[in-house]
């Protein structure tokens, strides 16, 4: 059973403005530079997409990492915790399938890093959940951390709520993918039903974009930063056609919100 998320973050925001956060997802950095994953120099992708972000999207009020920051390989934390040093931001980073949790603590540990919990900006709230289970590919929050999250809406009722998870909770429509998804998924969206304060939910894991609504809740998928699935397959399969990216997010103070995804291949902003 997952433990409940324990870290808290405030930012600091000037009233009325509204709140830029940006997405990045299974980064799948490795513990050798040049080391290919799914035919793709991951750490070198992942550089085409920040350089992508910071003439896009600059500068954030905080990042969001949504899991498999590293492909099974702890000696790889090295290379994200400098990552992170050099960008200076505020940043919440969740666990993936292929992620040691607690050497993923160990390199976000700062005083404005944090893995899981909750970070408070303005008049909104990020969430984040562990849905990693050790030694398997699916994902699971559990009773406890379920509870978590029930008392911690209830709290603050009047704080708009985005919430991150690393597994997806719906099926995306691909059989390889929808078997090693959220498999309390149901019943963190039956949870959610009855808290009108969250408005979006947003996941890595599928290496693909997904946009849907569910009652008043975005469900929103994240393209990785390096190789992509191959939407609608029923067996593994990459996406050759479909470019890295990740998700930008602009919050505003009404509890409104914009989000989309940027990727590599993308027209140049005129």
């Amino acid at each position: 059973m997952q433990a409940a998320p324990a870290s808290s973050l405030t930012l600091p925001h000037a009233s009325g403005a509204s709140i830029r956060l940006l997405q990045f997802t299974d980064l799948h950095l490795t513990a050798t530079a040049g080391q290919r994953i799914m035919d793709t120099d991951t750490a070198a992708s992942l550089a085409r997409v920040m350089t992508h972000a910071r003439n896009r999207h600059w500068p954030p009020a905080a990042l969001l990492l949504t899991g498999d920051l590293v492909h099974d390989a702890p000696a790889a934390y090295p290379t994200l915790a400098g990552l992170l040093d050099k960008m200076d931001l505020p940043v919440m980073c969740l666990a993936g399938n292929h992620d040691e949790r607690l050497a993923l603590q160990n390199a976000c540990a700062g005083p404005r890093r944090q893995v899981e919990g909750v970070l408070r900006c303005g008049s909104w709230q990020l969430i984040g959940l562990n849905s990693a289970v050790p030694g398997a590919v699916y994902g699971e929050l559990g009773e406890s951390q379920l509870a978590w999250l029930n008392r911690q809406l209830l709290a603050t009722p009047d704080i708009f709520t985005l919430l991150a998870v690393h597994h997806h909770p719906v099926p995306v429509g691909s059989r390889w993918l929808d078997a090693i998804g959220l498999r309390d998924g149901a019943a963190l969206l039956t949870l959610l039903a009855g808290h009108p304060q969250v408005r979006a939910l947003s996941w890595g894991h599928i290496h693909q974009a997904y946009d849907a609504r569910q009652a008043h809740i975005r469900l929103l998928g994240t393209p990785s930063t390096c190789a992509q699935f191959l939407p609608a397959s029923d067996d593994y399969a990459l996406d050759p056609a479909a470019a890295p990216g990740y998700r930008w997010f602009n919050l505003h103070p009404d509890g409104a919100f914009d989000t989309g995804v940027a990727r590599l291949d993308d027209k140049p902003v005129p």
